[in-house]
């Protein structure tokens, strides 16, 4: 039994540090991203007087971010810079994507803090102001992490239910781990062989891990039940 419990514990932590090493780079790459291709719809939405503070205050949240992901550990007065401009942007800018990319920068922080419940809310936020399917996408991955490591795991699955073709491997690996910690072995194996199957052709450290909890699970050792 506490072969079993250690191997839970071991799948539920894999969530979370993956969740914590990527937050950063994916959030990096959408910063960078969305001022390129964002930038120029928002000025023609805001024009003048209405844009510049919203860019002022992005601004403060690509730089609160960079400082934090370089820190041995985040400081109380990291997250509270981050958590005031999100605030701001949310409540006067709801309907930017800079308020959206916010809203993910702020559930990343409270989540390597261990805050899940203001991560969720957090998120919850951006899947109901998601406008690209890209964005909803990424959203409610994040969402279904969170609601994982809370242990609302059926919420979870059905979140993660129903994806893209571009999200749809990672997806599927995330439903894999879930039904590895609740025990679901056979679930587990056909989620982790459909990720694999969208990550056809891939040589990644992410494929790569997927196709080992596979292995194990086929062998029986990653096999996980419960009593």
């Amino acid at each position: 039994m506490s072969d079993i419990r250690s191997e839970e514990q071991e799948q539920l932590e894999a969530i979370k540090y993956w969740f914590k090493q990527n937050a950063f780079a994916i959030l990096g790459a959408l910063l960078v991203a969305s001022g390129i291709f964002y930038g120029p719809d928002l000025y023609k939405s805001y024009k003048n007087s209405k844009i510049w503070p919203v860019s002022d205050m992005y601004t403060e949240l690509n730089a609160a971010l960079s400082q934090a992901s370089v820190a041995p550990e985040i400081t109380e007065q990291q997250m509270s810079v981050v958590r005031e401009l999100t605030d701001s942007l949310v409540q006067n800018y709801p309907d930017t994507h800079y308020a959206f990319l916010a809203s993910l920068a702020d559930a990343g922080l409270n989540v390597q803090q261990g805050n899940y419940s203001i991560a969720k809310e957090r998120l919850e936020w951006a899947v109901q102001q998601a406008e690209a399917v890209a964005d909803l996408q990424l959203a409610n991955y994040r969402l279904a992490l969170v609601e994982a490591q809370l242990g609302e795991t059926d919420a979870a699955l059905d979140r993660l239910s129903g994806a893209n073709p571009q999200f749809a491997p990672l997806y599927a690996a995330a439903r894999g781990d879930i039904c590895a910690t609740l025990g679901q072995r056979d679930q587990a194996i056909s989620a982790y062989e459909e990720a694999l199957v969208g990550m056809a052709g891939e040589n990644s450290v992410q494929s790569n891990t997927v196709q080992l909890k596979l292995n194990g699970l086929r062998t029986g050792a990653g096999a996980i039940t419960q009593e």
